[in-house]
């Protein structure tokens, strides 16, 4: 009997100590691979366990993967607990429900079919003339005296209409577009007699998205041709080459860039 209940302490023991090392071999490669080295070596000081990965068998990652996996298990749980009822109950009351001024003289009489407004008052308004007209909004806005005229550059850089604008992320006068006649093209607003920089002729049907990165350094295309275009920055000049293009299985509709880091999420039509 003694020696049984001596065993079963063991186990438990056994457990216990197990479960602690693998949690403080996930802490260490955590910090090991975020570049935390005090933080590590104070961790191996106080718990007495060095961390050699060599030997340790692990996975890049594996500490983060758990916590992703976590994240994404509390969302999908708090998501489920919203009922249909919630989903329908009435908001604070604030809306828009007023016009505050309309810009329609821009268009010069042509369907608009994007428009671009950024934080410095750079608007954009690409439609089915294949023009693309740009102007400044007075910053900040003025709810009492809204802009009833504004200067505005007319350009005609491509054959069919155009389809999408993304502004630059840091230089906001530089305009990605792309357009029905399967062109993507960056142009600069500064220089409004030679605005071009780059024009790319990757796809074979519209060129229906396109997008900057958060950080500048790749902007993507999407196409009816059921591919994407991947485009990377060339050294420190403000040209870009294509890095890759990606098939899918259908035409894409949708692309949805995150401004945090160069990741992207691609709707394609089935």
């Amino acid at each position: 009997r003694d020696k049984s209940c001596v065993f079963t302490l063991s186990s438990s023991c056994q457990s216990l100590v197990m479960e602690e090392y693998e949690s403080i071999r996930l802490i260490c490669q955590y910090l090991k691979e975020h570049n935390f080295q005090e933080a590590l070596a104070a961790l191996e000081k106080e718990s007495g366990r060095r961390y050699i990965p060599e030997v340790m068998d692990c996975k890049d990652g594996e500490l983060q993967e758990i916590l992703d996996d976590h994240i994404a298990r509390k969302r999908f749980e708090e998501e489920a607990a919203v009922s249909v009822s919630e989903l329908f109950s009435p908001g604070n009351g604030n809306y828009a429900n007023e016009l505050w001024t309309s810009l329609d003289y821009l268009t010069e009489g042509y369907n608009a079919l994007v428009v671009r407004l950024v934080e410095n008052g750079a608007l954009a308004i690409g439609g089915s003339k294949a023009l693309i007209v740009t102007t400044q909004i007075p910053i900040p806005l003025s709810l009492e005296s809204p802009p009833q005229s504004v200067i505005s550059e007319t350009h005609q850089i491509c054959k069919g209409a155009v389809l999408a604008l993304d502004f630059h992320p840091t230089k906001r006068n530089i305009l990605l577009c792309a357009s029905m006649d399967r062109c993507a093209f960056i142009m600069d607003l500064e220089q409004p007699q030679n605005p071009l920089i780059q024009m790319f002729n990757d796809h074979d049907k519209y060129v229906v998205r396109a997008l900057w990165s958060g950080t500048g350094e790749y902007f993507v295309t999407g196409s009816y041709d059921k591919t994407v275009c991947i485009y990377r920055k060339k050294g420190d000049s403000d040209l870009y080459e294509q890095d890759c293009k990606i098939d899918f299985k259908g035409a894409v509709e949708a692309i949805a860039m995150s401004k945090q880091s160069d990741v992207f999420v691609v709707g394609v039509r089935k």
